[in-house]
């Protein structure tokens, strides 16, 4: 079985998924970022992260939360998937639409691209959800995509 398989399973029996983080993802994002890395100064800018070429960023977000358990969140920007991430559409074929209201960000991940290598630069996950292989996921997924 290849990466991409062991990812789609793992998501199916853990209840939860990775998918590239959009600009609605920023605010827990932001929140995990703190929690995990509370002496990071200043808070690593994910707004402008996103647009930077050299860079990608997934998010591990709960699939079986309800939307009362999650954080309201921002108006949803027209055309999440950038044409200059065609791989994206490919590694997560299974997450066509924008992020419902019940999306629930759990980890993330950062990953910087220089020639023919990755690097991951940050991952975290919420206190709350570690020790349930979501970092695991995060990984495998970083090393799909790279």
């Amino acid at each position: 079985m290849g990466l991409e398989g062991e990812t789609q399973e793992l998501e199916q029996m853990m209840g939860y998924a990775v998918r590239p983080m959009l600009p609605e993802d920023v605010a827990q994002v932001s929140a995990i970022e703190r929690e995990a890395f509370p002496e990071t100064w200043p808070p690593t800018p994910f707004h402008r992260e996103l647009r930077n070429s050299l860079t990608r960023h997934l998010v591990a977000w709960d699939t079986q939360s309800s939307p009362a358990e999650t954080p309201p969140e921002e108006p949803k920007p027209q055309g999440w998937r950038s044409s200059s991430l065609p791989l994206i559409g490919r590694l997560f074929p299974h997450y066509d639409s924008p992020p419902k209201r019940s999306d629930y960000a759990v980890g993330y991940v950062s990953l910087w691209f220089m020639v023919d290598e990755a690097h991951i630069t940050s991952i975290a996950v919420r206190r709350s959800h570690q020790g349930l292989g979501n970092g695991e996921l995060l990984v495998i997924a970083s090393v799909e995509l790279a």
